[in-house]
């Protein structure tokens, strides 16, 4: 990842399960951030009212996670501090939030986890509630994992920086890939040079533009 001595904003992107808070603790420690997790955020205040089922219990809870990462996120780009948030990168308003921030003259990085499956994803989190972790539907995990990767392969090229892990194995995360401002580092995987900056995995295909 390239030194920037500007702010720079973080986006620790993937489906659930695949480790993100893990990961993104150790990476962002040294820049002194910590990322904002939006299910979290909304487990937490739901859980205010025992997990009631009512819909406007739970409308609520989304719309109180979303006013608390709305307001950290300005506060941020206003201060020109450096900013981190989980996503699943499911939503255009994530690739919109990393546009704004640069426009703001923060440095964008994406750093995604990738998983080869979404069966996968299911089971990692079914494995965490077991140990307290936060509960996600299986159908919201399904939707959001195919459209991380479609975000990922449509909008990678606008970051400054792309990091790639496969967080598919559970002893190690390994580095897929970078990309700096769309074009790839070659040094982080030789396979690319020899694909011609193509990376091609399991329900991911990034194409160079």
């Amino acid at each position: 990842m390239e030194a920037s001595s500007a702010p720079t904003l973080f986006i620790v992107a993937g489906p659930n399960g695949a480790g993100k808070t893990s990961l993104s603790n150790d990476i962002l420690k040294k820049h002194k951030v910590e990322a904002f997790d939006w299910d979290f955020e909304y487990d937490q205040f739901w859980a205010e009212f025992n997990y009631d089922s009512d819909r406007t219990i739970k409308e609520s809870a989304r719309e109180r996670a979303t006013e608390k990462f709305i307001s950290l996120y300005h506060a941020a780009l206003k201060e020109k501090r450096n900013f981190a948030f989980e996503a699943n990168f499911h939503l255009k308003e994530h690739v919109d939030w990393a546009q704004k921030a640069k426009q703001a003259g923060h440095h964008i990085v994406l750093i995604f986890m990738y998983m080869k499956s979404v069966e996968l994803c299911i089971e990692r989190v079914v494995e965490r509630v077991k140990y307290g972790g936060h509960h996600v539907e299986e159908l919201d995990i399904r939707k959001r994992y195919s459209k991380g990767l479609q975000h990922l392969n449509e909008y990678f090229s606008i970051f400054d920086n792309v990091i790639i892990f496969d967080a598919s194995l559970t002893w190690e995360i390994a580095i897929i890939a970078e990309f700096n401002k769309g074009k790839p580092n070659y040094k982080s995987n030789k396979r690319l040079k020899e694909n011609g900056g193509l990376l091609e995995l399991p329900s991911l295909r990034l194409t160079m533009s």
